[in-house]
């Protein structure tokens, strides 16, 4: 009988969908409206199963025999998760739990604090006996930080000399350590904990710079590709500057080629800042006229339902009273049994007739009313879209000429190369690829175009025409995305 019990102790349980049923069923809720799941003491070895608890706001998963964090990116409203006295000894797997305030994950075997940086609403976090050793992963809780309550003690950390030195002056913005509260925070700073925690405070410094620049940089982009320009910019159209076959070409024009390749790098980038602003600023036009036909469109349809209401409501009225007079001449009749043919019943018929036509008119006026807003629109959106077809080729125009401008800078630009390179290959030809002051010992794909100025010339018209071919590709795309995106938006407009 033990054995028996031995064995149902070892037996894992699984979350399945039974098992949450069962919890939601004792709150009198669907399981789709969970919001705290206690799976505590569960023998539960893995996460699993939590795909459809989108509700779910607690989470206990503590005192079972779960090594891994997974399988909880569903769970993006959960604000506590407990999974502590499990055999977890990484953190992982917590980027979606944006909204997770406290999460507790002591008596574990977790040695490195990590993988944390999305919870910025964490309040509260406990990593107490586990297998913490280095000062580093109290400078790493520095990101959190909305972190006003930690527990550490039981890690080796905390054997560490000047280890709650470390602690206050680190985590300036905590207020609770072990549950308890911190009183006191003018502690003497030794000269080593300044030095680490200037060189702390210079990198956060720059961190925080270069994600400032990508933000801004991801912005720009954004604007740019809405612009329809986001990839005509100087890398892209010189990337073949970047090629082995460039570069041995760049060898042998050596600091004359250098200055060139500068000058034609600096004039491309002047062009594309150009034609970008040119394109931000069409594109701020035409949001300005889509912006002016949605507010037209919606000020006539919201005159023709206010025409509308008016309408019914001098209709309504004399309903009103009519069927009034209705009702009192039919039950009259009714008293008196008239005959069909009475003056009484002329008259009821008479209103009656009254009341159909009144509403078979007011029918027609809202349906002439709904015809001529339909007309209206429609009128409005072939205005529109002859306004958008002026402003896309207006912009097509300006990018052309713009576009044309680099072809012509890539051209004067290939001119240019062609004497330095032709010269110095010369040069290095005579003096057996040699070159004692610049190019002491020549490479062999140096010495075979130093050797042969056709094949010299080869070279340089490969790389201009892929230059070219680069600067015509992004004149296609271009227009094919300006003609697409007017397409789609007309098309959106009338339906």
């Amino acid at each position: 009988m033990s054995t028996v019990r031995v064995i149902e102790e070892q037996v894992p349980c699984v979350i399945d969908q039974l098992l949450i049923e069962k919890q939601a069923t004792q709150k009198n809720v669907n399981a789709r409206s969970l919001q705290a799941l206690d799976l505590h003491s569960s023998k539960i070895f893995i996460i699993e199963n939590l795909w459809q608890l989108e509700s779910l706001t607690v989470l206990k998963l503590n005192d079972n025999c779960i090594e891994k964090i997974e399988n909880l990116d569903a769970l993006v409203n959960l604000h506590d998760l407990n999974l502590s006295f499990n055999k977890i000894s990484k953190i992982e797997n917590l980027q979606m739990l944006v909204k997770l305030e406290r999460l507790m994950l002591h008596s574990n075997r977790i040695g490195v604090l990590e993988n944390m940086d999305k919870l910025q609403n964490l309040q509260l976090l406990t990593v107490s006996k586990n297998c913490i050793e280095s000062i580093e992963n109290i400078i790493y809780l520095r990101k959190l930080k909305n972190l006003r309550a930690l527990s550490l003690d039981g890690n080796p950390i905390c054997s560490e000399e000047n280890f709650m030195e470390h602690v206050l002056v680190f985590l300036p913005n905590l207020r609770y350590y072990e549950y308890n509260l911190i009183l006191k925070r003018d502690i003497h700073k030794s000269t080593k904990i300044k030095q680490i925690l200037a060189k702390v405070e210079e990198e956060e410094a720059e961190l925080e710079e270069k994600l400032k620049l990508e933000i801004e940089n991801l912005s720009k982009k954004q604007v740019l590709e809405k612009a329809f320009v986001d990839t005509i910019e100087p890398n892209t159209l010189l990337e073949s500057l970047e090629s082995a076959g460039w570069k041995i070409i760049l060898k042998i024009g050596a600091a004359a080629l250098i200055t060139l390749q500068t000058e034609h790098k600096e004039q491309v980038q002047k062009v594309c800042e150009e034609l970008q602003n040119i394109a931000v600023l069409q594109m701020e036009k035409r949001e300005e006229e889509i912006q002016h036909f949605i507010n037209c469109a919606d000020s006539a349809r919201l005159k023709n339902q206010q025409e509308g209401r008016r309408k019914v409501e001098e209709y309504l009225k004399p309903k009103e009273e009519s069927c009034e007079n209705l009702r009192r001449l039919l039950a009259l009749a009714e008293r008196k049994k008239m005959a069909e043919e009475s003056p009484e019943m002329d008259q009821v018929r008479n209103l009656a007739n009254q009341l159909i036509a009144n509403s078979e008119e007011l029918k027609a006026e809202l349906m002439t009313m709904e015809i001529e807003l339909q007309e209206q629109i429609t009128a409005a959106i072939d205005e529109f879209s002859s306004n958008m077809e002026d402003l896309i080729s207006a912009f097509r125009h300006e990018a052309k000429q713009k576009l044309l401008q680099l072809r012509e800078l890539e051209q004067h630009f290939h001119q240019s190369l062609i004497e330095p390179c032709s010269a110095r290959a010369a040069n290095m030809y005579l003096l057996k690829w040699k070159d004692t002051h610049n190019c002491p010992v020549a490479s062999n794909d140096l010495i075979e175009l130093a050797k042969d100025p056709t094949l010299l010339m080869e070279k340089l018209i490969e790389n201009h025409e892929v230059r070219l071919q680069i600067i015509w590709r992004e004149e296609i795309k271009l227009r094919n995305c300006c003609q697409m995106w007017l397409e789609k938006l007309i098309e959106e407009k009338r339906e």
